[in-house]
């Protein structure tokens, strides 16, 4: 079972390339995102964090197979977890850089060796007052990227309930920018004072002639964010429209149109 976790906010070290994008993401969003009256996301989130549970139910018969435990010797289970006693072992091959190992305890429970691509980083202790819950048993950080193998060799006694496992990818900026892009040019004029559809749209078209540029320069990326301090008029709080820099705000809804259709604010 594999699940998504937030974003990290630890960012491994990112190429030129990555670091363009990064920048133009930062001012499109200060800037479009603002006008549009959205929050604004942290470009400084370079990184996804996937975290991988492989419960012990979750099994193979083939040695390597990623994200599935390959047991050996004899172990018995119930719903809740599988146990064995000393001299037995189980594998998981699993991409990232942190394993946690999550179990039962017992006062007559014992520990495992624990061993990431044959390297011994540690002993799991199963033993404690019993839990008729899991709980946290062992957990280790700090391995390089990439693919790896978990063995656990039982010492003791064990309650072996799921192993989990952290891996970070880069963002791939670029189409996170696309997307951005491709979100923000549904956005109608309706929605904007002239003046201020006028800078987004100028925004707009800039943010992708840079985005399809493959020669992009680190100053053609970097720009000023437009910022707005004027306050928004009482009807942009359901309508969600754009902040204006050069008119002045009406202190009450705009007039409704004949036909069907959202209220336009007036244009100055």
């Amino acid at each position: 079972m594999t699940r998504s976790i937030p974003r990290s906010t630890t960012r491994p070290a990112t190429r030129p390339a990555t670091r363009r994008l990064t920048a133009l993401v930062a001012a499109l969003l200060a800037g479009l995102l603002v006008l549009t009256g959205q929050t604004s996301v942290s470009s400084a989130e370079a990184a996804e964090v996937q975290t991988s549970t492989v419960a012990f139910t979750d099994t193979t018969t083939v040695r390597g197979t990623p994200l599935k435990t390959f047991y050996e010797g004899a172990w018995s289970k119930n719903s809740t977890h599988t146990w064995a006693s000393a001299g037995a072992a189980f594998e998981i091959t699993f991409t990232g850089e942190t394993v946690a190992l999550s179990g039962r305890k017992a006062t007559t429970n014992g520990t495992a060796d624990v061993f990431v691509d044959g390297v011994k980083v540690g002993s799991a202790d199963y033993r404690g007052a019993r839990s008729t819950t899991t709980v946290p048993i062992f957990s280790h950080t700090g391995l390089q990227p990439g693919e790896h193998v978990l063995r656990v060799v039982t010492v003791g006694f064990i309650n072996h309930a799921s192993a989990e496992f952290t891996a970070t990818t880069p963002v791939d900026e670029r189409a996170r920018l696309t997307e951005t892009i491709d979100r923000l040019s549904a956005s109608a004029a309706d929605d904007f004072t002239a003046s201020s559809w006028a800078a987004f749209s100028a925004e707009l078209t800039t943010a992708t002639a840079v985005r399809d540029s493959a020669t992009a320069t680190d100053a053609e990326l970097v720009a000023p964010a437009p910022t707005s301090s004027r306050p928004r008029p009482p009807w942009c709080a359901s309508r969600g429209c754009a902040r204006s820099s050069s008119s002045t705000a009406p202190a009450s809804p705009p007039p409704t149109r004949p036909t069907r259709g959202r209220p336009s604010p007036p244009r100055p």
